[in-house]
């Protein structure tokens, strides 16, 4: 489970991570995780990048899209994605993730794991070639 100032993110064994309004703890989307039981959620100070991740340890990196940031207004059109996958790290494949951390800047995530291996990636990098 992870707070940030708008929205509370809840990670359940299924690998889905749900995501509510922190004001009204309204129900806004869900993003579905295909590393396995989420252990660990983080989302970065601009409240736009979010990494999550896995006890297989798997971490994704997504991006909240700015609609996700407004009201949800009723619609008969399409759904609307709220996040984009950005990256997947697979540093510490085989090992429970326990933490996650975003730099003060979201540039960097700090991934930490069980066996004690600590890495950083550059996630700016990520989003910049899409890899």
């Amino acid at each position: 489970m992870e707070a940030s100032n708008l929205f509370i993110f809840v990670g359940v064994t299924s690998g889905t991570v749900y995501v509510f309004s922190r004001e009204s703890l309204a129900f806004k989307f869900m993003i579905p995780f295909k590393g396995g039981k989420v252990c660990c959620i983080s989302c970065a100070e601009n409240e736009r990048d979010l990494a999550i991740g896995s006890i297989r340890g798997q971490v994704s990196v997504y991006q909240l899209i700015e609609q996700s940031l407004q009201p949800q207004t009723p619609s008969v059109s399409a759904p609307v994605a709220f996040f984009k996958y950005v990256h997947t790290i697979e540093h510490h494949k085989g090992n429970e993730i326990t933490e996650l951390h975003w730099s003060p800047n979201g540039r960097y995530l700090f991934i930490g794991d069980n066996q004690g291996l600590v890495s950083q990636a550059n996630v700016s990098v990520y989003e910049k070639y899409h890899l």
